[in-house]
């Protein structure tokens, strides 16, 4: 019976030990990974990736570090390392809407709009609420020439955040590409409302006046672009109405 007792006290200490060990490499890894966050916010990308590697090294399952460091690698442009990252956090965790989010983003850059769909997707059914995700979306369905498609996710955003300019011009881009005017027209003015110093969306705009043949209205917006720092208004300017305008 003393042999038994024994044998459970040395099992007792084993397990204990055991759990101790994890418990201090989960803290150590996880003390890498915040080193990482801290060293990116400085700027350290090449040393942010040292840490995450090396709290993956002592934890491979530690999600965050997955993550982080796909972060810093699309960052600098190493879109195949930062798919690998965010693929093996999606694996770790099938519920990380951040992690397939930024893959997508990873898939726009490289023009892989169907499996930024997918991902932007899997984000949007993980949160129903994520606007960027939605905006995003509309982006690739636009690379992809579906206006439409596009006009329908700009619209879900505008649904969900009235005051986002940006779906507002977005959406406006894509009903020009359909030959929309006056949707143009009122999503610009929807987008300048939200942030007057919208330059692209007086652009835009000026452009649907110009076919609508309101020329008046057109140089007003160009002009207005112009003075907000837009080279290509100014350009537009000269060559359609010989103006030679010069910035206050």
């Amino acid at each position: 019976m003393g042999m038994l007792i024994m044998k459970k006290d040395y099992y007792n200490k084993a397990v204990e030990d055991s759990t101790e060990a994890k418990q201090t490499n989960t803290r150590e890894a996880e003390a890498y990974c915040n080193h990482g966050v801290a060293c990116y916010r400085k700027g350290l990308h090449d040393k942010a990736i040292e840490c995450y590697t090396r709290a993956i090294q002592i934890n491979p399952k530690l999600e965050d570090a997955y993550y982080n460091r796909g972060f810093v690698y699309a960052e600098k442009g190493l879109y195949g390392k930062a798919i690998k990252d965010y693929t093996k956090a999606i694996w770790i965790n099938p519920k990380s809407n951040d992690a397939y989010y930024n893959r997508a983003n990873v898939y726009i850059a490289k023009k892989l709009y169907d499996k930024a769909i997918e991902d932007y997707t899997m984000a949007i059914q993980i949160n129903r609420e994520d606007t960027f995700a939605y905006y995003k979306r509309g982006i690739a369905y636009s690379g992809k020439g579906l206006y439409d498609k596009a006009i329908e996710n700009y619209t879900k955003v505008i649904q969900i955040n009235p005051k986002l300019e940006g779906a507002y011009y977005e959406r406006a881009l894509a009903y020009s590409k359909k030959g929309l005017l006056d949707e143009t027209i009122e999503d610009c003015t929807n987008a300048i409302k939200a942030n007057p110093k919208y330059r692209n969306a007086y652009l835009t705009r000026g452009a649907a006046y110009h076919s609508k043949s309101l020329d008046k209205l057109c140089i007003s917006d160009w002009e207005k672009a112009a003075d907000l720092g837009d080279e290509e208004a100014i350009q537009k300017l000269g060559e359609i109405f010989n103006i030679d305008y010069l910035v206050t």
